[in-house]
């Protein structure tokens, strides 16, 4: 990890700073598509020795990260306080974790599309230890 992700802190704003560190998951299983209650969805098939479930539409794991960070956003701009302290930072992971926005404003974000980055296995491990890297560094930022 590179200190090039931090950045320097906009002192004119005088409210306490909070850094806030998202882990998303990029692995395939975030593929699955589920139903309402969260339940997967889907009729099981066997082709070439290998069983895969076939669904037409519905919601992804993924599509409901994307509703979730876009949630949090909103009701971080809706509240002025929260707006002025909240900064946000972005890990994602699969077989290994990556920075992949490092911390600024949320009135600087839009919602990432993390589709692209799907696939591999689950390595969370990584993705946590970089995570509680980048607060302690931001936390020094902030002193």
């Amino acid at each position: 990890m590179e200190d090039k992700y931090l950045r320097r802190i906009d002192f004119s704003n005088k409210a306490k700073r909070v850094p806030i560190c998202f882990c998303i998951e990029t692995s395939a299983s975030m593929e699955v598509v589920i139903d309402d209650g969260g339940i997967k969805t889907g009729k099981k098939v066997f082709v070439d020795q290998r069983e895969y479930e076939i669904v037409e539409g519905g919601t992804t794991l993924m599509d409901k990260i994307h509703e979730g960070l876009k949630n949090f956003y909103d009701a971080i701009l809706d509240d002025d306080m929260a707006c002025d302290s909240c900064e946000s930072a972005i890990v994602t992971f699969n077989d290994k974790a990556k920075l992949y926005e490092g911390f600024s404003s949320v009135e600087e974000k839009s919602v990432p599309n993390f589709s692209s980055l799907i696939g591999g296995n689950t390595n969370v491990s990584s993705a946590i230890r970089m995570a509680l890297d980048l607060l302690s560094k931001q936390k020094e930022l902030y002193k």
